[in-house]
């Protein structure tokens, strides 16, 4: 009989805290944000993210499992080091170039940041990328 009472109510008997939900459901059909990785099931989503020079990229963790974001190799190296579930790691990118990264505890996991140079704006309004410069139109 008390069997079928916990199965029929749906409600946890315990005022406990409750545990995570293994299964829990974060909609991994949701786009992460401008300049934004979200680590799910095991995967950085985008693969490749491409921002221009002076980008802060943030992750966030949805997984249940603790996840990293590790550069170890380059002139620009970052470590996040332990994020559990729905931490964020911020970091700036100020050097254009390739920046591949990986979870330390998932090697398997992997992605890439891509920065291209900065965009500025001359007085004119027109907007140049880094050490090009904009002509000015010819006169008729």
């Amino acid at each position: 009989m008390a069997l079928a009472a916990c199965a029929s109510s749906g409600t946890p008997q315990s005022s406990a805290t409750p545990r995570p939900n293994k299964h829990a459901v974060y909609d991994p059909g949701v786009p992460p944000g401008p300049n934004q990785v979200v680590i799910y099931q095991f995967i950085f989503k985008p693969k490749v993210l491409t921002v221009p020079a002076g980008t802060t990229v943030s992750w966030v963790n949805h997984d249940i499992a603790a996840h990293t974001t590790t550069r170890n190799g380059g002139a620009d190296q970052f470590e996040s080091g332990d994020m559990r579930l729905n931490r964020v790691f911020t970091h700036t990118f100020e050097t254009p170039g390739r920046y591949d990264y990986i979870c330390f505890y998932h090697p398997g996991m992997k992605a890439t940041v891509i920065v291209t140079p900065a965009h500025s704006t001359s007085e004119s309004g027109s907007s140049t990328a880094a050490g090009q410069s904009a002509s000015a139109p010819s006169a008729p």
